[in-house]
């Protein structure tokens, strides 16, 4: 009778040495970067006059990742290595730009399409 009441103990540290395994810590380690994806900085309205001066004296180095006629998409990289992307849609109302920030270049590759696509198929609203 004692060994039957050993059996479930046994189990129990055995899934528990699984859970503590070395391929769960590798897991754990590389999909860390890639569950964050984005998250949003800013949004705001822009004048003309604003939106021609930050385009042709942006405060970083961007480059143009997608350029329509209602939508253009920025990239730049941060000195902590995460991505801050700007979007910038233009309506009849004017402009909104809004910042994003992605955990890393890794996040923003793997979810650029998905990106672009939801800004293409959404509007922008400023606060």
């Amino acid at each position: 009778m004692k060994r039957l009441s050993l059996l479930p103990i046994l189990f129990l540290l055995s899934a528990c040495s699984v859970y503590k395994s070395q391929g769960r810590k590798a897991f754990e380690s590389d999909s860390s970067g890639n569950l964050k994806t984005y998250s949003l900085v800013s949004c705001k309205k822009q004048n003309s006059i604003t939106a021609w001066f930050q385009s042709e004296f942006p405060n970083k180095i961007y480059e143009l990742v997608l350029t329509e006629p209602d939508l253009e998409i920025w990239k730049g990289a941060n000195s902590d290595d995460t991505v801050e992307v700007r979007a910038v849609q233009i309506n009849a109302a004017g402009q909104i730009a809004c910042s994003y920030e992605f955990a890393n270049e890794g996040a923003w590759r793997s979810y650029q399409k998905d990106f672009i696509h939801e800004l293409e198929n959404n509007m922008m609203t400023a606060d």
